[in-house]
């Protein structure tokens, strides 16, 4: 017996035109010519609600017809189809059978233990119908499984007869309450939901082995608890400004309150993240002394201790961190009153506190001043300063004396020129005809004698 020899790609090319052009549409009455003579003309036959038309073409050994349904369709189909009777029409006929049984209005029927109460939405283009058992669940069935009666109840019915359905109604687990039954059965027959209410006022649904096992004893709360509880630090005892802590306070929500005492008397509970922050605050009553707690110089006053004192704050590690202060007359219960005192009232709502003469120095009356825009950015600490004659300035305040660009000044003193040749020096060259006379004009505007 010989071995069957695997076709080549050119082999298998002219098979596959071959077999396209069978399959090509021949409108006239010839098309039957050329193919076997056993296959049958069926043009002009009635299957169902399919009348043949003409013959299509021939598709591994399969006659095809080209025919027209009732419903004015055409559709292309193979004669072994046809003669059984496995095809009758285009599709119509099954969308018109699925579409009956649909849309047929079953509410108020009984199948089984069902008891059909309206439809529901279509889920994935199917009918569902609200159906009621007679144990009390509600559930969505499927149209088709009702008519064909494939669901007669919500496994209740078998119920009596499974060793593991065991009525949880009224029973405690850990912090839960059984109140009743969710759902009956999960899809694949085992398993019961149950409705149960925490201690804390929660409604939480349970599978019944997870309550019989002790894997789910409360609706999250306690798990919430001891968690804060191992992140917890004792705050009792401590001091927070004008606050005492007395001891722990009921919880709002997730957050940690502690119950305090003002040194005016006053008893009130706090948020731990607000004390943390807040280490000078009060429980509102030194408020009423100056009535500016709304004010800008609150503002400010508040934000040079935030910067110096409170390890958190954005700007500590320039401030605090390098040991940066503020000085004790403007701390404690009349701070803001003795700050207020010695700086006075803002000049204008675009002035700042600005530590000068010595910039590195800490916050106190002698070393602060409400300073400008431009005064704050000429005392940075990254300003470079120039020195001629004994006089001082930055970069940007003798460039608005002579008139150089401040790039034109930075450029001539990283070039390691001198103060005299850095001022003095005009901008265009010297056989420029405005050499001399700009010459004499900045070596007028900074007090040097004209040469």
């Amino acid at each position: 017996m010989g071995l069957a020899v695997p076709k080549t790609p050119e082999a298998r090319n002219r098979s596959r035109v071959k077999e396209n052009r069978s399959m090509a549409s021949v409108s006239s009455s010839h098309g039957l010519r050329n193919h076997s003579p056993k296959l049958k003309d069926i043009r002009g036959n009635v299957y169902g609600r399919l009348t043949v038309i003409r013959f299509a073409g021939v598709k591994k050994n399969l006659a095809y017809w080209d025919c027209r349904c009732e419903c004015g369709a055409r559709k292309v189909i193979d004669g072994h189809s046809l003669r059984r009777g496995k095809t009758a029409s285009c599709g119509c006929q099954a969308r018109e059978r699925i579409a009956a049984l649909n849309f047929k209005d079953l509410t108020g029927q009984r199948v089984g233990r069902w008891t059909v109460l309206r439809r529901s939405k279509r889920k994935s283009r199917r009918v569902y119908w609200k159906c009621r058992c007679e144990c009390g669940f509600e559930k969505d069935i499927l149209a088709d499984s009702l008519l064909h009666k494939r669901s007669l109840s919500c496994g209740c019915s078998g119920r009596a007869h499974r060793p593991n359905c065991i009525d949880l109604v009224g029973q405690r687990f850990g912090r839960l309450t059984v109140l009743k039954v969710a759902q009956r059965y999960r899809e694949n027959g085992t398993g019961t939901l149950w409705r149960c209410q925490c201690d804390c006022g929660n409604f939480i649904n349970v599978w019944a082995k997870y309550l019989r096992s002790g894997k789910t004893q409360s609706c999250g709360c306690y798990q919430r608890e001891r968690t804060s509880i191992a992140r917890l630090v004792d705050l009792t005892g401590r001091r927070f400004g004008r606050l005492t802590v007395l001891g722990r306070a009921e919880n709002s929500g997730k957050r940690t309150y502690w119950r305090c005492r003002c040194d005016c008397g006053k008893v009130k509970d706090y948020w731990a993240g607000r004390l943390n922050n807040n280490r000078d605050g009060g429980c509102g009553c030194q408020q009423g002394t100056h009535r500016m707690s709304q004010s800008s110089e609150w503002r400010t006053w508040q934000g040079i201790k935030e910067r110096c004192l409170n390890p958190l704050g954005s700007g500590y590690a320039r401030y605090g961190a390098k040991g940066i202060k503020v000085c004790d007359r403007w701390l404690g219960e009349n701070g803001f009153d003795n700050f207020y005192a010695d700086m006075g009232e803002k000049p204008t709502p675009s002035h700042t506190l600005d530590r000068f003469p010595d910039r590195q120095g800490d916050y106190e009356p002698k070393n602060c001043r409400w300073a400008t825009k431009r005064e704050q950015g000429a005392n940075r600490e990254s300003v470079v300063e120039i020195t001629l004659q004994d006089i001082t300035l930055c970069v940007a305040e003798w460039s608005r004396r002579t008139g150089i660009g401040s790039g034109t000044l930075l450029r001539r003193y990283h070039a390691g020129w001198s103060p005299l040749d850095m001022l003095t020096t005009p901008c265009v060259r010297r056989a420029h005809p405005e050499y001399m006379q700009q010459l004499a004009d900045l070596r007028e505007r900074i007090g040097l004698p004209i040469e």
